[in-house]
């Protein structure tokens, strides 16, 4: 993309902003006739349809080539967008975790919105989209979103996608963004604990590139997990290995899956700090990953996602 186009897209982000008014609210609706029904018809018609996305420069072409862009990656609203980790769900010693999702409407006309809920653990190709209708020009935030807007529970990964006024079509003019906050009260205090999820593209990483997080710790204060999101029709089996000290695990997850499990203490370099690659074979498919850090006296974490 060159600089030109950025600049509009600039200019009309800025634009959208300066026309907000107060904050808005989202409608859940019928699933359109026509409309995709299933978590994989939707990213499969996503693909097929080329819709926009803010990582244009791995495109799959090149990908499949062995071609690896020499270019600066940048975020961006989107016509679609995953949000790597939500829920709603009791944890250990009386905490319960929501997620907070605030999602950006950007487009002076209203969108129409189709969200799946990736559940962990599971094959989830089948599983309905819940759509909904963001006001033109809004930011929208929902306290809770899987409780109160999906009605269900557990922790899973949400995409977004936006569908044209007919509700059957990607708009690839959409103009969306989003952000999710998961939280709890903390025990024995008033306050809470949190880690934030930026939005990113549904097409974050792909094939058999390598992906990293870094900044971790794992130590007797400390505890990390390693977060797979795996968007392919297909289950897969990453190799996430210690980047201080070369111990691995692998991880399977199902097809459109999230999976997160612990990381032992031993992957962390002798004064507790980690970071984390992420391998997988195979190409011609996208995926997603991160690595989380929490305090296990405080509760205090932080969100380290895995890049290409």
């Amino acid at each position: 993309m060159n600089a030109k186009t950025l600049s509009t897209l600039l200019l009309a982000a800025a634009t959208a902003v300066s026309t907000f008014a107060a904050e808005g609210t989202i409608t859940r609706v019928a699933a359109p006739e026509g409309a995709p029904r299933t978590i994989a018809e939707a990213v499969k018609n996503l693909r097929d349809t080329g819709a926009r996305t803010a990582h244009v420069m791995k495109a799959p072409r090149l990908l499949k080539a062995g071609v690896r862009p020499n270019v600066i990656e940048y975020e961006t609203a989107d016509s679609a967008f995953l949000i790597p980790a939500a829920g709603s769900l009791a944890g250990n010693n009386g905490t319960f975790f929501r997620s907070d999702i605030t999602i950006g409407n950007f487009n002076g006309t209203d969108q129409n919105v189709g969200v799946g809920f990736l559940r962990q653990g599971q094959d989830n190709s089948q599983v309905p989209l819940t759509y909904f209708t963001v006001p033109a020009n809004t930011v929208v935030s929902i306290n809770d979103f899987v409780g109160t807007q999906l009605k269900t529970s557990g922790l899973g990964a949400l995409i977004f996608i936006g569908y044209d006024s007919t509700g059957k079509n990607v708009d690839n003019n959409a103009f969306l963004d989003g952000f999710s906050r998961i939280w709890t009260p903390q025990p024995g205090s008033t306050g809470t604990v949190s880690q934030s999820f930026p939005s990113v593209s549904l097409l974050d990483s792909a094939d058999d590139f390598t992906a990293f997080a870094l900044g971790l710790r794992a130590d007797a204060n400390f505890r990390t997990n390693a977060g797979i999101v795996n968007l392919d029709t297909v289950a897969h089996t990453w190799t996430v290995t210690s980047i201080n000290n070369g111990q691995s695990l692998q991880v399977t997850v199902p097809a459109f899956s999230l999976a997160q499990p612990s990381v032992p203490v031993s992957f962390a370099g002798t004064t507790g700090n980690l970071s984390l690659m992420y391998d997988v074979s195979g190409s011609g498919f996208f995926w997603s990953a991160y690595a989380s850090s929490v305090d296990n006296v405080t509760g205090d974490g932080w969100v380290s996602r895995a890049t290409q």
